[in-house]
């Protein structure tokens, strides 16, 4: 399951992370078909880590955080990884606030009237610590927020926010 993509893991019928009754949301698929996307936010495990896409970047990017609500943004996403042994636990722990936070995780921001725009970052590699950071995210982003992430096969997955959440898009 190490090297398994990305794209073609997400496409099972199920994808179970973790517990169920944590976190449980269905995802439509360009397909027409639905999955059941679960993340355990509990999990202080490493499953959450686990490598599931060998090559990936971002190829668009345009996520919205007003100024006010950053600190809660980042509060919450130091929540979502208390506790766990990752990369994003470990640079949420170390910075002082979530620009900071995002440049060293290696994404790019700029900053705007009242607000801070992603606007892209290098990414190696999808792993379910990336889509637990950008779904923590998603009560916080201004609605029609999007991140695009390719692959090496081509096929693509689309981070859209609605103002509320995160959901996911597939496409080839």
């Amino acid at each position: 399951m190490h090297n398994m993509d990305c794209f073609a893991m997400l496409r099972k019928t199920t994808l179970v992370i973790g517990a169920l009754t944590v976190f449980e949301r269905h995802v439509k698929l360009s397909t027409g078909n639905t999955i059941l996307a679960a993340h355990d936010r509990d999990s202080r495990s490493d499953e959450m880590g686990v490598q599931v896409s060998t090559a990936a970047w971002i190829y668009e990017a345009s996520i919205v955080i007003r100024n006010a609500r950053q600190p809660a943004a980042f509060s919450a996403i130091r929540t979502s990884f208390e506790g766990c042994d990752s990369f994003f636990a470990e640079r949420a722990r170390a910075e002082r606030d979530f620009p900071a936070f995002l440049e060293s995780i290696g994404f790019t921001s700029q900053r705007q009237e009242g607000a801070l725009l992603i606007d892209g970052g290098d990414i190696d590699i999808i792993t379910n610590w990336l889509i637990r950071l950008f779904d923590t995210l998603g009560p916080f982003v201004e609605a029609g927020g999007v991140l695009e992430i390719r692959d090496e096969e081509g096929e693509q997955m689309t981070f859209c926010y609605n103002g509320e959440q995160m959901d996911i898009e597939f496409s080839e």
